[in-house]
């Protein structure tokens, strides 16, 4: 599963193919707001971006963003209970239910991990993005329309000295 990223600056002069993010197909001037936050020493840093895209798409994209962080968050409340639950193998049911639980959500969350989001995007730093693109052609057009250019293993940067 390859991702290309594309690194830029946080502005919000940052252009996008009128293709819809998540599908490919034209987007036909429809705009969604995305959003992502970083949290800083002081303060919480919050960006949104407008991508081209369809409603359901968008909302599909999100919902899978959102189950990924709750299998995240029961990976770590189960997978924790799991060296505990080994500690007391003398307790019988209650060791078996939180293994089995254990279990479960650890597969849950390695096959939610294997699903490839057609598209993401993070706060690098206070001043610069990562857009995180599953289709490579897609990726290209947007770091060409935003003056980045290839710098190896996939990624793609503004030509300033990095």
């Amino acid at each position: 599963m390859t991702r290309y990223m594309v690194y830029l600056p946080n502005t919000d002069k940052n252009r996008f193919p009128d293709r819809c993010v998540i599908c490919g197909k034209p987007a036909e001037g429809r705009h969604n707001i995305l959003s992502d936050a970083m949290m800083d020493i002081d303060r919480l840093n919050r960006t949104n971006i407008s991508v081209p895209g369809h409603e359901n798409c968008i909302a599909a994209n999100r919902r899978a963003r959102i189950r990924r962080g709750v299998l995240f968050f029961l990976f770590i409340v189960f997978g924790g209970s799991f060296p505990f639950a080994l500690i007391r193998l003398g307790v019988g049911a209650y060791t078996t239910f939180i293994l089995l639980l254990a279990a479960v959500f650890i597969s849950v969350f390695i096959i939610s991990k294997n699903q490839n989001l057609p598209f993401k995007f993070y706060i690098y730093s206070t001043n610069e993005l990562i857009f995180s693109f599953a289709d490579k052609e897609y990726a290209e057009e947007f770091a060409a329309l935003n003056g980045a250019v290839d710098t190896g293993q996939n990624v793609y940067r503004v030509n300033d000295g990095k």
